[in-house]
């Protein structure tokens, strides 16, 4: 961002090739390669009627899934459009998790990574109960501690990113949101072994999965870049 205020306060047009020299000259980094991991929020107008944040997934409840079914409300085919995106955006960011020049571009690809896997979970969970799905069920809670390890992941990249330039003040939120959707995750993996186990004859928060109309996103604007 600097670069390229530097580009255009002195005349350019702030085009990669005039940001590049500036970045690398600063920070040693590859500026395509920053631009690339801050392709993980994006305008969402295009897709959706009302505001949206593509990282409200990261602190999606895995049984509630507010930020789903709200994208899902306001235009069906997104979320698995954010879980495509998300996927290539991880998958061209895994070579290069190693470098912290101009960015920790591991906690970009965790970001990425958990983002993806979040909406794929919650969306074959979902069809899954729809469908009575026992096979699917059971390979869903089979994936669950892979999930709680990509969420511990995440957690340690965005602790080291806080951390490197600010106080702890404040993290204590973030950590709260971070370890309470952990147990949430210990939660869903307990509630399939029952349902699976004939101990409970549904998962309520299936129910009714489908919000109200609304005039506006309901779901609280959150961002990552601290």
């Amino acid at each position: 961002g600097i670069a390229w205020c530097a580009a255009r306060a002195y005349g350019g047009s702030g085009a990669t090739e005039e940001g590049a020299p500036l970045f690398h000259a600063a920070t040693g980094g590859d500026y395509q390669l920053t631009l690339k991991a801050g392709e993980l929020q994006f305008d969402a107008h295009e897709h959706l009627t009302n505001s949206g944040n593509t990282c409200l997934a990261v602190w999606d409840d895995p049984l509630l899934g507010m930020a789903f079914r709200e994208f899902e409300r306001q235009n069906p085919a997104f979320p698995a459009k954010i879980a495509e995106r998300m996927e290539r955006l991880a998958a061209g960011l895994a070579p290069h998790r190693e470098e912290r020049r101009g960015g920790d571009f591991d906690y970009a690809w965790r970001t990425a990574d958990l983002i993806a896997r979040k909406f794929r979970m919650y969306a074959a969970l979902r069809l899954a109960v729809k469908n009575a799905d026992r096979q699917a069920l059971e390979q869903i809670r089979q994936e669950i501690p892979a999930m709680r390890s990509a969420l511990e992941g995440f957690f340690e990249a965005f602790r080291r990113q806080w951390l490197r330039g600010h106080k702890p003040f404040g993290m204590e939120d973030c950590e709260m949101r971070i370890y309470g959707q952990l147990g949430r995750y210990r939660e869903l993996e307990l509630r399939l072994q029952e349902y699976l186990a004939g101990r409970r004859g549904s998962i309520p928060e299936f129910d009714d999965i489908t919000p109200p109309p609304a005039p506006h996103c309901w779901y609280p604007q959150m961002t990552l870049s601290a």
